[in-house]
């Protein structure tokens, strides 16, 4: 009988859950450990919206209270450098609102945007020459075709500074390269490789403005220059 006694008590022993492994409740904060996001400092608010996509500004993180809107919208820096550029979730169309966003980013910049990577068509690009007269690069998905060729020259024209314009598709009229040659002394990049030429008839006059053109790095659709 001692054995058997001995023996129960051992296997009672051994599976036994050891203090070590039992189950603690997971913590909970009590109310002085409760943080208030939205009594965070400006600086850091600031540094917290800088590491988020824009999309993820527009859509989320600027609505989530006042003290987070006000720095969404009131801190120029946030847009010096506007990236709204597809997710490649979105397939071949934009999302629903990307109009409303690229206007919206554009406008809190308050004149300081420098670079603009996203999608737009004739009125964003309309609203981008009012209000963003310090642009130098612009990446642009789906350049629209404007039948009104002034409205293309009226859009270049103020943008002086641009140096990098990047089409990674759409449509490529010879009034835009005319505008650009014209207008933007600086641009030392243009990328339509990818575009739709809108030139058949201007082939040759064409290819003598790419010839005199001061640009560095031109690549242009589908036209052979040799």
């Amino acid at each position: 009988m001692d054995t058997k006694k001995r023996k129960s008590e051992t296997l009672t022993y051994a599976t036994a859950p050891s203090p070590s492994r039992r189950h603690e409740p997971d913590h909970v904060a009590s109310p002085d450990e409760w943080r208030d996001w939205a009594s965070l400092p400006h600086d850091v608010l600031y540094i917290i919206l800088s590491r988020l996509r824009q999309t993820d500004i527009l859509n989320g993180a600027g609505l989530a209270c006042p003290p987070w809107r006000r720095v969404a919208k009131v801190e120029p820096l946030l847009w010096r450098h506007i990236d709204l550029s597809p997710n490649p979730l979105w397939l071949s169309a934009p999302p629903t609102g990307w109009k409303a966003m690229a206007r919206a980013a554009v406008e809190r910049s308050d004149g300081r945007c420098e670079s603009f990577s996203g999608h737009v068509d004739a009125d964003v690009l309309v609203h981008l020459a009012d209000s963003a007269p310090l642009l130098r690069n612009l990446y642009v998905t789906g350049w629209p075709y404007i039948r009104d060729g002034k409205l293309v020259t009226e859009i270049i024209r103020k943008l002086p500074l641009l140096e990098c314009l990047v089409l990674s598709s759409g449509c490529f009229q010879k009034e835009l390269l005319d505008a650009l040659i014209d207008h933007c002394p600086r641009l030392v990049l243009l990328d339509a490789r990818e575009c739709r030429p809108k030139f058949c008839d201007w082939v040759e006059p064409i290819k003598t403005r790419i010839r005199s053109c001061t640009i560095k790095d031109l690549r242009m659709p589908y036209l052979e220059l040799h």
